[in-house]
């Protein structure tokens, strides 16, 4: 963006370029989780369907392998919660490894050839946005996002401790 006019147009366009990128980042983390979501979704779909075919063996402990292909059924649509904490800093894992391990974990779930291709199409719209040189990584959008956000409370307790020496020079000179 070619903005070189006199009278403060050149910070407008500065603006206008921050936005514009930080929109273009936002949009990639979105289809980020959008690839994850639609990965989600086909190992949920065959869970979905054996849950609804079998739900009245829901709780009848009868036949213990179906009850335990069930629970896994039901497992697909859990997310578990952890709350360990890493001594150092953590290493973010790229999207593909993300999806490549949760197609792992529920591998019992893929039976059908079209759901592995399903998820290799997926992978392959992944690492093509990864490898896109035009694009943010999660890791460089997510630093980013942090800087910006540390950033800013720097501004916001600069802006508190300013107030605060005003309201002690009125309180002085009344």
């Amino acid at each position: 963006v070619e903005c070189q006019v006199s009278g403060g147009r050149s910070g407008l366009c500065q603006l206008a370029a921050w936005l514009l990128l930080s929109g273009l980042a936002a949009e990639a983390v979105q289809y980020s989780l959008l690839c994850e979501h639609r990965a989600r979704h086909v190992w949920r779909q065959h869970s979905w369907r054996c849950l609804y075919q079998s739900y009245q063996l829901v709780g009848d402990n009868k036949d213990p392998l179906k009850v335990r292909e069930l629970g896994g059924c039901m497992d697909a649509f859990r997310e578990r919660v952890a709350f360990v904490i890493e001594n150092g800093v953590p290493l973010t894992q790229q999207l593909t490894e993300r999806i490549t391990s949760a197609c792992a974990e529920h591998s019992q779930l893929l039976v059908r050839d079209a759901q592995h291709a399903t998820l290799s199409r997926i992978l392959k719209d992944v690492s093509a946005l990864e490898t896109c040189p035009h694009t943010p990584s999660d890791t460089t959008t997510h630093s980013h996002l942090l800087m910006e956000q540390e950033q800013e409370q720097e501004q916001e307790q600069e802006q508190e401790q300013e107030r605060e020496q005003e309201q002690e020079e009125e309180e002085e000179e009344e």
